[in-house]
């Protein structure tokens, strides 16, 4: 391709996205404005994120037993903390796009996308997570990505992206498989065979990503680790004596203590299995009790921490997520039974990892790679409903008419 050839089509693109890049630019500004303004909170994830990552990358056995590899080196290899944030604000930023092409390909709209788009460019928690240092920020793009990937059978890069997801953090990894299966067998209505195929190329990306941090982690232990260590940590924190929150705070909800005589990681790893699975067989109605609990604080409309528990962080997230969730909650009732085939693969995320997150921790953070999709949701139903008006009129509400 010549340059000039080059230079038509770049011009081309961007007289037709010409929209969508003025929202990745108020996103833009948005972040830089933030990241200037607001002072870093030295997340201890975001110190430890950065340290794991030089031990790998000078081949040592990585000290933290909890994280998975991408994300440490990711942060690692951006060389300065200033240098990370700014290229996760451009991350974040691009998912405005990419917020937009899924709405193209769900809704076959440009408006849903527009608008959805503009919402995740101007909301609060996209805002505050793309310069907090944590995994959020590319955790969700990818998520994203690998999603609009598999809405337009792209089956081998979508996989792809699948298992990067695992790489930075693993929530997702039981979940993956059906969701390649719901997107071939459901959505595309593919055959059994061509589903099973694509299922195939999932576990050959699988094991060939995942090979390089399984050697390593059986160099490290001494034995097959095929994630990491975290999952004995979150079932234990979550479901013991201590805890009445649903949070996950050492020494609020949860005290370790009783394992500091197990040396090996992964004995005390299983140790702490053995400790919550017992605690919930022993004590079913609590972990009932404590199950609603953690479901309620993982969808709470504002933070939990008391350092964002002010009057303004609660306006701000009332009137963002409260909002989004209202609509999205409208959304369903009025179009869920209609789009239901296409929106499988996102209630079915939203699903899992509600559940997850009542038998394990319950926290908002957790909560932030599907609200996206209740973005979309909602920018449906204000693009499309005819009963955003009529909701405000008193009489056709109590009229049960909509």
């Amino acid at each position: 391709m010549t340059f000039e050839k080059f230079s038509t089509f770049f011009f081309q693109l961007i007289r037709r996205e010409k929209k969508l890049i003025y929202i990745f630019l108020i996103a833009l500004i948005l972040r830089f404005i933030f990241f200037y303004f607001y002072p870093d909170q030295n997340f201890p994830d975001a110190i430890a994120y950065r340290t794991m990552g030089e031990e790998l990358l000078s081949f040592q056995h990585a000290t933290n037993h909890i994280y998975m590899p991408l994300y440490p080196i990711f942060t690692f290899i951006t060389s300065t903390i200033e240098i990370q944030r700014i290229l996760e604000i451009f991350i974040s930023a691009s998912s405005t796009f990419v917020i937009a092409k899924i709405a193209k390909e769900v809704f076959n709209s440009e408006n849903v996308g527009y608008l959805g788009a503009l919402i995740f460019a101007v909301y609060p928690f996209s805002i505050f997570y793309s310069t907090s240092g944590l995994t959020e920020t590319l955790y969700t793009f990818i998520l994203l990505l690998s999603f609009y990937l598999l809405f337009i059978k792209q089956f081998s890069l979508g996989s792809f992206f699948l298992v990067l997801m695992v790489l930075i953090r693993p929530t997702l990894d039981f979940l993956n498989p059906i969701l390649l299966l719901i997107f071939s067998l459901f959505v595309h209505k593919l055959s059994l065979k061509d589903s099973v195929k694509n299922l195939l190329v999932y576990f050959v990306f699988y094991i060939a990503m995942l090979s390089p941090w399984w050697a390593h982690q059986y160099s490290k232990y001494g034995e097959f680790i095929r994630l990491n260590l975290a999952d004995g940590i979150v079932l234990y924190s979550g479901n013991n004596y201590l805890n009445h929150s649903g949070g996950g705070i050492v020494g609020a909800d949860v005290d370790m203590r009783r394992f500091n005589d197990i040396e090996n990681p992964v004995l005390k790893n299983r140790a702490m299995i053995d400790e919550a699975l017992s605690f919930i067989v022993n004590n079913p109605s609590n972990f009932i009790v404590m199950g609603f609990k953690k479901f309620f604080r993982f969808w709470r409309l504002w933070p939990y921490a008391k350092e964002y528990s002010g009057v303004s962080h609660v306006l701000i997230s009332m009137l963002s997520f409260g909002l989004i969730l209202f609509t999205s909650i409208l959304y369903l009732i009025e179009f869920g039974k209609k789009h239901f085939r296409l929106l499988s693969p996102f209630l079915i995320t939203i699903i899992y990892l509600s559940l997850i997150h009542s038998i394990t921790i319950g926290s908002i953070r957790y909560r932030f790679p599907i609200e996206p999709f209740l973005i979309l949701f909602s920018s449906f139903f204000l693009t499309h409903s005819d009963k955003i008006i009529r909701i405000v009129d008193l009489n056709y509400f109590f009229n049960k008419k909509w």
